[in-house]
């Protein structure tokens, strides 16, 4: 629901990337399991309808791989952050 945003800037040192959303966010209690590969928030949801769970997963890797990190957290009053920090090439 509404406009995803993405934005990238620097801070302390680091390239950091913001992709959110207006969408209705995630349980609080499922924030890190969001990661986990072939974890879906609604169990229901099956690949025809949703996926299957490993784009969250692929991001942290690939973030990791880095050296960087990802972090996901609700918004208020609704939607979804996950903000992607990277140290610059050559860093």
């Amino acid at each position: 629901a509404g406009p995803i945003v993405v934005s990238a800037g620097a801070r302390e040192g680091r390239i950091v990337v913001v992709v959110s959303d207006c969408g209705p966010g995630v349980p609080q209690e499922t924030l890190e399991q969001i990661f986990d590969p072939f974890f879906r928030v609604e169990a229901s949801r099956s690949r025809e309808t949703g996926g299957i769970g490993l784009g969250l997963a692929i991001v942290k890797s690939c973030a990791e791989a880095c050296q960087g990190s990802v972090v996901a957290r609700n918004r208020q009053p609704a939607g979804l952050e996950v903000q992607i920090s990277l140290l610059p090439a050559g860093g």
